[in-house]
Protein backbone atom coordinates (compact mmCIF):
# COMPACT_ATOMS: atom_id res chain seq x y z
CA UNK A 1 0.00 0.00 0.00
CA UNK A 2 2.81 2.39 0.85
CA UNK A 3 4.46 1.81 -2.52
CA UNK A 4 1.20 2.51 -4.35
CA UNK A 5 0.80 5.68 -2.29
CA UNK A 6 4.34 6.79 -3.17
CA UNK A 7 4.04 5.90 -6.88
CA UNK A 8 0.74 7.72 -7.24
CA UNK A 9 2.08 10.61 -5.20
CA UNK A 10 5.01 10.85 -7.60
CA UNK A 11 2.49 11.29 -10.42
CA UNK A 12 0.51 13.77 -8.33
CA UNK A 13 3.46 16.05 -7.61
CA UNK A 14 3.82 17.41 -11.17
CA UNK A 15 0.03 17.38 -11.56
CA UNK A 16 -0.27 19.61 -8.49
CA UNK A 17 2.19 22.03 -10.04
CA UNK A 18 0.34 21.92 -13.37
CA UNK A 19 -3.03 22.57 -11.71
CA UNK A 20 -1.59 25.55 -9.84
CA UNK A 21 -0.21 27.01 -13.07
CA UNK A 22 -3.42 26.41 -15.01
CA UNK A 23 -5.56 27.99 -12.29
CA UNK A 24 -3.27 31.03 -12.19
CA UNK A 25 -3.44 31.35 -15.95
CA UNK A 26 -7.22 30.75 -16.10
CA UNK A 27 -7.96 33.38 -13.46
CA UNK A 28 -6.03 35.94 -15.48
CA UNK A 29 -3.53 36.82 -12.76
CA UNK A 30 -0.63 38.92 -13.96
CA UNK A 31 1.55 36.98 -11.56
CA UNK A 32 1.56 33.26 -10.99
CA UNK A 33 1.52 33.77 -7.22
CA UNK A 34 -0.39 35.96 -4.81
CA UNK A 35 0.93 39.32 -3.70
CA UNK A 36 0.49 38.11 -0.13
CA UNK A 37 2.94 35.26 -0.70
CA UNK A 38 5.43 37.57 -2.39
CA UNK A 39 5.29 39.81 0.70
CA UNK A 40 5.74 36.82 3.02
CA UNK A 41 8.68 35.40 1.11
CA UNK A 42 10.27 38.67 0.02
CA UNK A 43 10.70 37.96 -3.68
CA UNK A 44 8.54 36.89 -6.61
CA UNK A 45 10.96 34.11 -7.57
CA UNK A 46 11.03 32.72 -4.05
CA UNK A 47 7.25 32.95 -3.81
CA UNK A 48 6.83 31.13 -7.11
CA UNK A 49 9.24 28.39 -6.06
CA UNK A 50 7.46 27.91 -2.74
CA UNK A 51 4.02 27.98 -4.37
CA UNK A 52 4.95 25.37 -6.96
CA UNK A 53 6.69 23.14 -4.41
CA UNK A 54 3.76 23.22 -1.97
CA UNK A 55 1.29 22.75 -4.85
CA UNK A 56 3.30 19.68 -5.81
CA UNK A 57 3.16 18.36 -2.24
CA UNK A 58 -0.60 18.89 -2.20
CA UNK A 59 -0.89 17.04 -5.53
CA UNK A 60 1.31 14.27 -4.09
CA UNK A 61 -1.04 13.84 -1.11
CA UNK A 62 -4.22 14.05 -3.19
CA UNK A 63 -3.05 11.55 -5.78
CA UNK A 64 -1.32 9.31 -3.27
CA UNK A 65 -4.57 9.09 -1.31
CA UNK A 66 -6.22 7.33 -4.23
CA UNK A 67 -4.28 4.21 -3.16
CA UNK A 68 -6.81 3.90 -0.31
CA UNK A 69 -9.42 2.76 -2.83
CA UNK A 70 -7.43 -0.39 -3.54
CA UNK A 71 -7.24 -1.67 0.03
CA UNK A 72 -9.51 -4.66 -0.37
CA UNK A 73 -10.74 -4.92 3.21
CA UNK A 74 -11.73 -1.22 3.28
CA UNK A 75 -15.18 -0.13 2.25
CA UNK A 76 -15.58 2.47 -0.46
CA UNK A 77 -16.99 4.82 2.16
CA UNK A 78 -13.96 4.42 4.44
CA UNK A 79 -11.46 4.90 1.60
CA UNK A 80 -13.31 7.96 0.31
CA UNK A 81 -13.61 9.48 3.78
CA UNK A 82 -9.90 9.06 4.55
CA UNK A 83 -8.89 10.44 1.16
CA UNK A 84 -11.28 13.36 1.70
CA UNK A 85 -9.84 13.92 5.18
CA UNK A 86 -6.31 14.26 3.77
CA UNK A 87 -7.46 16.85 1.25
CA UNK A 88 -9.68 18.81 3.63
CA UNK A 89 -7.08 18.92 6.41
CA UNK A 90 -4.23 19.95 4.10
CA UNK A 91 -6.04 22.43 1.88
CA UNK A 92 -7.07 25.22 4.32
CA UNK A 93 -3.64 25.99 5.80
CA UNK A 94 -2.01 25.67 2.37
CA UNK A 95 -4.60 27.88 0.65
CA UNK A 96 -4.40 30.52 3.37
CA UNK A 97 -0.61 30.53 3.51
CA UNK A 98 -0.14 30.70 -0.26
CA UNK A 99 -2.81 33.35 -0.62
CA UNK A 100 -5.08 31.24 -2.82
CA UNK A 101 -7.92 32.38 -0.58
CA UNK A 102 -7.89 35.31 1.78
CA UNK A 103 -11.42 35.35 3.21
CA UNK A 104 -13.20 32.74 5.34
CA UNK A 105 -16.11 32.67 2.89
CA UNK A 106 -13.73 31.78 0.04
CA UNK A 107 -12.34 28.94 2.12
CA UNK A 108 -15.84 27.67 2.89
CA UNK A 109 -16.76 27.79 -0.79
CA UNK A 110 -13.62 25.83 -1.72
CA UNK A 111 -14.31 23.27 1.00
CA UNK A 112 -17.86 22.97 -0.30
CA UNK A 113 -16.60 22.41 -3.83
CA UNK A 114 -14.22 19.72 -2.56
CA UNK A 115 -17.02 18.07 -0.58
CA UNK A 116 -19.34 17.99 -3.61
CA UNK A 117 -16.47 16.64 -5.73
CA UNK A 118 -15.78 13.84 -3.28
CA UNK A 119 -19.46 12.97 -3.07
CA UNK A 120 -19.62 12.75 -6.87
CA UNK A 121 -16.47 10.59 -6.95
CA UNK A 122 -17.97 8.30 -4.30
CA UNK A 123 -21.28 8.06 -6.17
CA UNK A 124 -19.62 7.30 -9.52
CA UNK A 125 -17.36 4.65 -7.99
CA UNK A 126 -20.26 3.14 -6.03
CA UNK A 127 -22.36 2.83 -9.17
CA UNK A 128 -19.42 1.39 -11.11
CA UNK A 129 -18.65 -1.20 -8.43
CA UNK A 130 -22.32 -2.10 -8.09
CA UNK A 131 -22.54 -2.72 -11.85
CA UNK A 132 -19.40 -4.88 -11.71
CA UNK A 133 -20.81 -6.92 -8.83
CA UNK A 134 -24.07 -7.45 -10.72
CA UNK A 135 -22.17 -8.59 -13.80
CA UNK A 136 -20.05 -11.00 -11.76
CA UNK A 137 -23.14 -12.36 -10.01
CA UNK A 138 -24.81 -12.94 -13.39
CA UNK A 139 -21.72 -14.71 -14.71
CA UNK A 140 -21.59 -16.84 -11.59
CA UNK A 141 -25.30 -17.71 -11.87
CA UNK A 142 -24.85 -18.66 -15.55
CA UNK A 143 -21.85 -20.79 -14.64
CA UNK A 144 -23.75 -22.58 -11.89
CA UNK A 145 -26.66 -23.17 -14.27
CA UNK A 146 -24.37 -24.66 -16.88
CA UNK A 147 -22.83 -26.99 -14.25
CA UNK A 148 -26.21 -28.29 -13.09
CA UNK A 149 -27.45 -28.76 -16.69
CA UNK A 150 -24.34 -30.73 -17.57
CA UNK A 151 -23.56 -28.35 -20.40
CA UNK A 152 -20.06 -27.56 -19.12
CA UNK A 153 -17.45 -28.28 -21.75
Amino acid sequence: MLMKFLRRGAIGFPLGILVSLVISWATGNDRLVSDLLVQRVGSAAGALTLDLFLSGIFGFLCMGGTAFYEIENWSLLKATFLHYLIVVVCFPPLALFLGWVTKPVELLIMTGVQTVGFFLIWLIMFLRYRAEVRELNELNANRETSHTDGTES
